[in-house]
């Protein structure tokens, strides 16, 4: 069991550590919201030309930096809420961030064993490839770039090999059929093996949080009933 002084340390400690988790949050959100030309003038006009359901890429991105930005303040403010807490011994303080800290363990347990059911249950399917079976027919034939483009091109992004000048020959797109040299996979595809693929650290990471978070909670009980 920890002594006060050794509560307070490791309190103090778990938060820097999550005030720094914070600030990589909420730094890289900011640079996207307020952002260079580079992403403004650029990249987002071109996400959001590809289609995703009912929104397209541009939108999630901008949603994606949003929620980084949400999640970011979050973290640091909890964070800075127990580290000065801890720092200045404030009862009040201590108390507002043990409740919260209990509503996220439970939280993150509960998205941990939903994640672990995902893994093993979920089945859904989405975005096409433009390659494959009935490509004349698929997401990419209905999307805003192909109906409003005025030639059966594909994206620059979907054709590597692609050079300014080879552009309109290496990235032509027929009925039922892909250039040879464009990505083949789909973007849910790449998604979902993304998620196959590194589920394990995200329920690794996940599982990491929940348990800095038990060994932090007796440490902050006990060093709030010393205040």
């Amino acid at each position: 069991m920890c002594n006060p002084k050794c509560s307070k340390v490791a309190l103090i400690i778990i938060n820097i550590i999550f005030i720094l988790l914070g600030l990589g949050l909420l730094i890289p959100g900011i640079l996207v919201i307020i952002n260079d030309d580079g992403i403004n003038e650029k990249v987002l006009p071109a996400l959001q030309t590809v289609d995703f359901g009912v929104s397209n890429f541009g939108d999630l991105a901008k949603g994606l930096s949003i929620t980084l930005i949400v999640m970011g303040s979050f973290v640091l403010v909890l964070s800075l809420l127990g580290g000065c807490g801890a720092c200045c011994e404030a009862k009040l303080l201590l108390t507002i961030y043990s409740i919260v800290v209990v509503i996220l363990f439970i939280g993150k347990l509960v998205i941990v064993i939903l994640w672990i059911v995902f893994k093993a249950d979920f089945e859904c399917c989405g975005i096409d490839a433009v390659a494959g079976t009935g490509a004349a027919n698929n997401d990419y034939t209905g999307s805003a770039w192909y109906t409003g483009a005025g030639a059966d091109e594909l994206p620059v992004s979907c054709c590597p090999s692609a050079t300014s000048s080879s552009y309109t020959s290496t990235c032509s797109f027929t009925k039922g059929s892909a250039p040879s040299g464009q990505h083949s996979k789909g973007c849910y595809n790449a998604l979902k093996d993304f998620a196959d693929k590194y589920s394990i650290a995200f329920i690794c990471v996940g599982v990491f949080i929940l348990l800095v978070e038990v060994v932090a909670f007796p440490c902050h009980t006990q060093f709030q009933d010393n205040c």
